[in-house]
């Protein structure tokens, strides 16, 4: 076993660790192939409330479909309850005859792969590897185990099958004719409820489910959500401290946000809960942005003579951290923009040097980096055209289809004016291709940039048609690009001009010519020449 922290708690405490079994090459290659055989008939078999593991899909869908109904029950002054069950060392506890029934009974399997998948995992041999060497080996039987083909799938037809024969599709909450109860992600459920006896219940049968098969959830991380009208909060709170919520003898804690599938869900609805997301995330990836400038900064990167390296970096660590699952950010605002934007311009501002005061608009169009809005609006609408051509059976296809048949301001709305503002169709009733998306957004983008810098007064003269104008930061080392990005901007620091109330005399003090200094007058300076030996001051003109 390897032991991986988890990023939280003490990295001393064995319960902070996640422990990802390997195997000799030649047990991976077998059990490979006998997966791979049992795939299709697994992936048939396994309910569309469990998306773990299943080909296609993502947590997104099930963040869509749970703000989808959260959207619905603010915009029709309705309520509900939210509920998140976290499993206890869900892999390392399951059962293997437990799931191996699962896979025979529910699934199918043929008699061969059967056997066979049950000898390459019985009888294991396990040992923890550390940084001082691997520990003493013990045999564990009836273990499933984590990290290997076919525990993920086997995993998650095993609980899928389990909550579906628990709840027998009982509904306990509706978008438009999408009836719900449980959504699930790997070992991750939710139950979605309309009212307060509906959540006990689910709390008591979910608990009597998992008890028959030898696991059970962690009560300090399982919460519940009161969603609604402030009278409807407040009173589903008295009768809870008159009865509080019981789950296998064990209260269950109210919460008014939680973090569910990466993204942070508030009772307060899903506007919160895009602020209280994007304000974590910010907040943990501040450090990781000064440590990619750090990386830029070293010699050794000078040799790629370019100042690139950085942006790149960020494009590829820090993007997908912040972004991760925002197709499902239903009701964000400006503000919210502005806040993602604002990160990543400091950023910029930070690798450049460049002083608070400098325009945005050459910000933007000479750092090339694409523009929050429009990140946003291109994962948005690939994930609507990308459901839309789901099966007919996907849960989070039906939600956006009964939003729209209901008038719900979601997820689905936002992608049909994102598409009338970029000249497309919309992505819910028309195929649109991948690369057309990409196009129409990367054209609105550029002209948006482009107008920015054509309406500003500072830096307005700084436009050109010339792609080399904009792009220098491809070719010029970082010391340069920090420079040539100051005489650009007009931000040198220090300029007189800009400062008079603490100079008496303006006049330039890096020649003797009697000029004022100022920022004009300093790209042509005879006394900053050594500071301008590797720039072509006039390219822009």
């Amino acid at each position: 076993l390897i032991a991986i922290w988890k990023g939280k708690g003490s990295a001393l405490d064995l319960n902070m660790m996640r422990f990802v079994h390997t195997k000799m090459w030649e047990a991976k290659l077998c059990e490979a192939l006998v997966t791979e055989h049992m795939k299709e008939l697994i992936v048939l078999a396994c309910p569309n409330i469990q998306i773990g593991g299943m080909p296609g899909s993502s947590s997104t869908e099930h963040l869509v479909t749970v703000k989808t109904w959260m959207s619905m029950l603010e915009q029709g002054k309705l309520n509900g309850i939210f509920q998140t069950f976290d499993l206890s060392k869900f892999f390392d506890k399951e059962s293997l005859i437990d799931a191996m029934y699962t896979l025979k009974k529910k699934v199918g399997i043929s008699d061969k792969d059967y056997r066979l998948w049950f000898k390459l995992n019985e009888n294991a041999n396990i040992g923890i590897k550390t940084s001082v060497g691997n520990s003493k080996t013990k045999l564990v039987k009836n273990s499933l185990g984590q990290g290997t083909f076919g525990a993920a799938l086997a995993s998650s037809v095993n609980i899928g099958c389990a909550i579906v024969d628990t709840f027998k599709n009982k509904i306990t909450a509706r978008i438009g004719n999408l009836g719900l109860n449980c959504v699930i992600m790997q070992d991750d459920v939710a139950k979605l409820n309309s009212k307060l006896e509906e959540a006990r219940l689910g709390c008591d049968l979910i608990d009597d489910t998992l008890k028959r098969k030898q696991l059970a959830v962690n009560h300090d991380k399982s919460k519940y959500l009161i969603m609604g009208s402030r009278k409807f909060r407040h009173d589903t709170l008295q009768a809870l401290e008159a009865e509080p919520m019981m789950m296998g003898g064990v209260k269950i804690d109210h919460s008014t946000s939680e973090k569910y599938l990466g993204d942070i869900v508030s009772e307060l609805g899903c506007r919160e809960s895009v602020s209280l997301t994007i304000k974590e995330r910010i907040r943990k990836l501040i450090s990781k942005g000064d440590e990619l400038i750090q990386i830029a900064e070293a010699p050794l990167m000078g040799g790629l003579g370019n100042s690139t390296v950085a942006i790149k970096l960020f494009e590829a660590q820090i993007i997908p951290a912040l972004l991760f699952n925002c197709e499902s950010w239903i009701g964000i605002t400006q503000t919210h923009i502005s806040d993602l934007q604002n990160f990543q311009d400091k950023f910029l501002r930070k690798l450049m040097r460049l002083p608070p005061s400098t325009p945005k608009a050459i910000l933007h169009w000479d750092g090339g980096m694409e523009l929050m809005k429009w990140r946003i609006a291109l994962k948005k609408m690939q994930f609507v055209r990308k459901t839309m051509l789901r099966d007919d059976d996907n849960i989070c296809k039906k939600a956006l289809l009964n939003e729209w048949m209901m008038g719900i301001k979601g997820l689905g709305h936002e992608c049909m004016e994102i598409a009338q503002s970029i000249g497309l169709q919309d992505p819910r009733t028309t195929p649109i291709q991948k690369g057309a998306i990409k196009t129409a957004i990367a054209k609105q983008s550029w002209n948006e940039k482009r107008a920015a810098m054509s309406e500003s007064r500072k830096v307005g003269d700084r436009l050109t048609d010339n792609p080399a104008d904009n792009t220098y930061l491809q070719f010029m080392s970082l010391h340069n690009s920090r420079l040539w990005f100051r005489y650009r901007a007009r931000a040198i620091k220090g300029v007189k001009v800009n400062q008079k109330n603490s100079h008496r005399d303006l006049s330039c003090r890096f020649c003797q010519e009697g000029v004022q200094e100022s920022q004009e007058h300093l790209i042509e300076c005879r006394g900053c020449w050594h500071e301008r030996r590797n720039l072509d001051l006039y390219n822009w003109k």
